[in-house]
């Protein structure tokens, strides 16, 4: 089941594989705290390329949950941004 979400942010780190990896964060309707591990090296990379320069608080859709379990969104979901929060409106509070 699909569903949408809150991007909060994004965190870089050394990948044991060489390189590096993002955790990416997001916040879905019930409030619940979720993130999802994407790899430049993996194939499903391009599905989360977009969001290395997405701002914080846009809307996304197209997420699914990982099977088994509570906080980790499927690296295969196909996610779209429903809703782009620009610079000034965080600056203005829009």
């Amino acid at each position: 089941m699909e569903f949408e979400a809150k991007f909060k942010g994004i965190q870089e780190r050394p990948s044991k594989h060489g390189g590096i990896f993002y955790y990416m964060f997001f916040t879905n309707e019930k409030g619940e705290n979720l993130r999802v591990n994407a790899y430049p090296k993996l194939r499903n990379f391009s599905n989360w390329r977009p969001f290395l320069t997405t701002t914080r608080g846009a809307i996304v859709g197209g997420l699914r949950k990982l099977k088994g379990y509570d906080n980790l969104i499927d690296g295969n979901s196909r996610p779209k941004i429903i809703k782009e929060i620009k610079i000034n409106q965080i600056k203005l509070g829009l």
